[in-house]
């Protein structure tokens, strides 16, 4: 909700009742289910220090439970008291994962396993952090390899990728100043945010590379074909500017 302009009827009425009503985030709860024998003197006594635990942290609400017929699924919702995006919401989430859920369950023939809005996030960001390596590296060598075999040069492919590497660099600073650190964002009238999602970067190099790679495909086509015709290296450069 945070992201959302503050002038918003959205933004507004959640953070009214937020504030006036529950003083809780009414977003969707955190969820933990446990698989186990409830009925396991062990494992009910990790659940009730698991309970008094998430009592205990400011960061949740008071939970709601939910058992299966057959007593070996629990599941209980945990509201945040923040933002579900905010940096205090994925701390609660870790510090259930690291801390707490360990700590509780340690030993206990039960699998415990956290969800929820905040999870997913941190789950999504995780993803994004090991594949992106591997989608630069991939869309890099293809390129290099692409432009080698249609210019015949090693120089013209390593400084494309070089140069396209610079601008998308640039518009992640731009984006990281404006969005994040609110310099500049109300001349265009957006909205500064805490932090910026985790599928954003990666979409951004992959739409910023290719569009730059085909201009520069094209200019260096036109630069190409007229110095096929002209042999000459400062005509066929200016053309192939101009002409682009």
């Amino acid at each position: 909700i945070s992201t959302l302009p503050k002038d918003t009827t959205a933004y507004r009425a959640f953070t009214m009742l937020e504030r006036d009503f529950s003083g809780i985030s009414l977003e969707e709860s955190n969820r933990i289910v446990i698989d186990g024998d409830l009925a396991d003197p062990s494992v009910a006594n990790a659940v009730d220090t698991l309970r008094a635990q998430v009592a205990a942290d400011p960061a949740f609400g008071v939970v709601s439970e939910e058992i299966n017929d057959a007593g070996d699924l629990l599941l209980i919702r945990i509201p945040a008291t923040a933002d579900t995006r905010s940096t205090a919401a994925f701390e609660s989430i870790e510090r259930l994962r690291g801390d707490t859920i360990p700590a509780a369950f340690d030993g206990v023939d039960a699998e415990v396993l956290v969800g929820g809005p905040t999870a997913y996030a941190l789950d999504f960001q995780d993803a994004v952090d090991l594949y992106t390596p591997i989608v630069f590296a991939f869309v890099l060598g293809v390129s290099f390899l692409l432009l080698l075999l249609a210019f015949r040069s090693l120089v013209v492919p390593l400084k494309s990728v070089i140069m396209n590497l610079l601008s998308v660099g640039a518009s992640y600073g731009l984006l990281v100043i404006v969005f994040q650190h609110g310099i500049g964002n109300e001349l265009f009238g957006f909205q500064q945010v805490e932090r910026i999602d985790a599928w954003v970067p990666l979409m951004m190099f992959s739409i910023l590379f290719g569009l730059s790679m085909d201009y520069h495909v094209f200019l260096l086509s036109r630069i190409r074909e007229r110095w096929d015709l002209t042999h000459d290296n400062i005509d066929s450069v200016s053309h192939g500017l101009r002409t682009t």
